[in-house]
């Protein structure tokens, strides 16, 4: 009789939060959406257990603090360097550097929203999980530490709720 092996792989869990400005000036298509006090993007520390490991992305959620009927649709792209930093309500303007960097890009789409409470604006909240990803996880060789940087950039014209908290959790297997 032959035996059964099983093959199980590491998961981890990497999550950041942003909270934007307390303003509702509206996006336009192709706006970053950015930290209030630093003009921060997104950033995924310790990525993998260790620098002998690769990774890759297989799921990704994203939170939202408050409930709007047209609900933004964020492109997250994906960076193995840190890029530069880009005001909320900008237009995000990559240099040709920055996407050398990029790993990927991961749609949260306007539709594909999960409402958890239905009470308007920043009484509400919504959320939504992406499957079946495949985007490689780089490793920094010899640092012991693997990081993401991403910077979510608006693909609608979304009037947000004042101070709107994202909070984005990646899933990542590692082989």
């Amino acid at each position: 009789m032959p035996q059964r092996v099983q093959l199980t792989r590491a998961v981890r869990f990497v999550t950041d939060s942003i909270t934007r400005p307390a303003t509702t000036t509206q996006y336009a298509i192709g706006d970053a959406l950015s930290e209030v006090t630093t003009n921060d993007f997104f950033t995924f520390l310790n990525c993998l257990d260790d620098n002998t490991k690769t990774g890759t992305i297989v799921e990704a959620r994203l939170n939202v603090s408050s409930y709007v009927a047209t609900a933004p649709d964020i492109d997250l792209r994906l960076f193995h360097t840190a890029i530069t930093e880009t005001a909320d309500n900008v237009a995000w303007t990559p240099t040709d550097a920055h996407l050398l960097t990029e790993i990927g890009a991961i749609n949260f789409a306007t539709g594909s929203y999960l409402p958890g409470s239905r009470t308007g604006g920043a009484g509400g909240n919504q959320s939504q999980i992406v499957t079946g990803l495949k985007h490689h996880v780089p490793v920094v060789k010899g640092s012991g530490v693997s990081s993401i940087f991403a910077q979510a950039v608006l693909g609608n014209a979304y009037i947000p709720v004042a101070s709107e908290i994202y909070t984005i959790t990646l899933t990542i297997e590692q082989n």
